[in-house]
């Protein structure tokens, strides 16, 4: 009873601390931005007490931690967007290119007009369409907006717990989950992502959406409990056409990897799903302006070569002074720089630098809190060395499709954009947790992590002395 109580004050601290921050720093409606706060804090905890199988104390309060940092960081985004540059909240300034093309989408759309063709081959007008949709429900304000984000994040977040109990061992289904939750809550890079006006948030919910459904209903013979997932998949399948079209590629690797093909309901379940992501691919391919048009993306890559070659940014010059100019590689030389492609997706954002990208949010301070990824991330890879016989089948399948997913990401893009990986957390995070519950006191466990340590510390200070000297040699002092 005194924790359901203390539970219950915390949650009325962190709504009066909202309100407080409301008024503290003005730029987001006050009275219907705390309401849409507290409607998403209802749907979380519904959604938690609904699906998942943490243990209820350590979920609702990671969930609850989670919801207060990215309440705090919208509000203080928002007041940035706003008040900060001279803008409202229905008219904010937004630097992020992704955010503000996204958002000039959604205004033609709500206006009745058509997009510029300028800012459909940027390959934004999918997420735009989106936010048209999601402002006839929450209004037309950037601080409504960002809401749906802060949901679709504390959704993953319950989802990856759900993810984890169904491919634990017997036993330690709760602890699984309840770790999983809390190791995700971890990742700053992935929190932060919920409170700026891009995509990364939804894709995030698509992907541990369609994961989900798919291990639901491998697991449950009932017939209701396969129509649920039948309709959560399909309904990830529509947001990915929406908002991402590539995902659909990725939730049919999750279909092949994960479905129950020896059974008959299974098999046709798979065909069905491939056969409707097939035709829901071509009409996007076919009819829609996506990154996928092969002139889009052949103008996308002269242009990034461009840029890169140009060395528009401190980073990139420091990469191609290095790696060359990535994207004008062929497969056989991708191929070959795979290794370096994949340490530094892994290791990008740096732990420094926090101010870089504060033009684009205050929240993008707490991307730079990379240590918790770093500690996650060591846990996965000892799994996929030394844990991967002595685990669940499932766990194993699911932890390939991750590591899958994560490794194509290198290859196409050479480690640059990390956050284009944020979606396969929720079936890269299970495996770091079992590592922790099995074998973190294990003599093997514990030599793993000096060597890990010590590797990651000296890939640190090579790529800090990288970008210093690549800093310096362009006149600049930003790292």
């Amino acid at each position: 009873m005194n924790e359901k109580r203390a539970f219950i004050f915390a949650q009325l601290g962190v709504m009066c601390a909202l309100a407080l921050a409301l008024l503290l720093l003005p730029g987001a409606p006050p009275t219907r931005t705390l309401f849409l706060l507290a409607s998403v804090w209802a749907i979380s905890r519904v959604a938690y007490f609904a699906i998942s199988s943490a243990g209820r104390d350590i979920g609702l309060w990671t969930l609850l931690a989670s919801f207060a940092l990215l309440s705090l960081g919208l509000i203080a985004n928002v007041s940035y967007f706003t008040l900060r540059c001279g803008a409202t909240s229905t008219a904010p300034l937004l630097l992020n290119n992704d955010a503000s093309v996204a958002w000039q989408v959604m205004e033609c759309i709500l206006d009745g007009g058509s997009p510029d063709s300028s800012i459909t081959v940027e390959s934004r007008f999918g997420y735009g369409r989106f936010l048209a949709l999601a402002a006839l429900v929450v209004g037309r304000d950037v601080a409504a907006l960002l809401t749906v984000n802060v949901l679709f994040v504390l959704l993953t977040i319950v989802l990856a717990g759900r993810i984890a109990s169904l491919v634990a061992p017997a036993g330690l289904e709760r602890r699984m989950s309840s770790v999983t939750m809390i190791m995700i809550a971890s990742v700053c890079y992935f929190l932060s992502s919920g409170v700026i006006l891009i995509k990364d948030a939804c894709c995030c919910f698509i992907m541990a959406l369609s994961l989900c459904s798919m291990l639901e209903f491998r697991r449950s013979s009932a017939m209701r409990v396969s129509l649920l997932s039948a309709c959560a998949f399909l309904s990830a399948a529509f947001l990915a056409a929406l908002v991402r079209p590539s995902l659909l590629l990725f939730m049919l690797m999750g279909l092949s990897a994960l479905m129950a093909w020896r059974t008959r309901r299974g098999l046709c379940a798979g065909v069905s799903a491939a056969v409707l992501l097939t035709c829901i691919y071509c009409y996007v391919v076919l009819y829609t302006n996506t990154t996928f048009s092969p002139e889009v993306a052949l103008s996308q890559r002269d242009d990034m070569a461009l840029q890169t070659a140009e060395g528009y940014s401190d980073r990139m010059y420091a990469y191609t002074s290095v790696a060359g100019v990535y994207y004008l590689y062929s497969p056989f030389e991708r191929l070959l720089r795979l290794p370096m492609s994949l340490a530094v997706q892994f290791l990008t954002p740096f732990p420094w630098g926090f101010m870089k990208h504060v033009d684009f949010g205050y929240s993008l301070v707490y991307s730079h809190i990379a240590w918790p990824w770093y500690a996650v991330g060591g846990l996965a890879v000892f799994y996929f060395l030394f844990g991967m016989r002595r685990s669940p089948r499932m766990l194993c399948r699911l932890s390939l499709l991750g590591a899958a997913m994560t490794v194509s990401v290198a290859f196409i893009y050479g480690g640059l954009v990390s956050r284009y990986c944020l979606p396969w957390l929720p079936a890269i995070v299970p495996a770091a947790a079992m590592t922790w519950l099995s074998w973190r006191r294990d003599r093997k466990f514990k030599i793993y992590a000096v060597v890990y340590v010590s590797l990651l510390a000296a890939a640190l200070l090579v790529c800090h002395h990288i970008l210093t000297s690549a800093a310096a040699a362009d006149g600049t002092t930003a790292i």
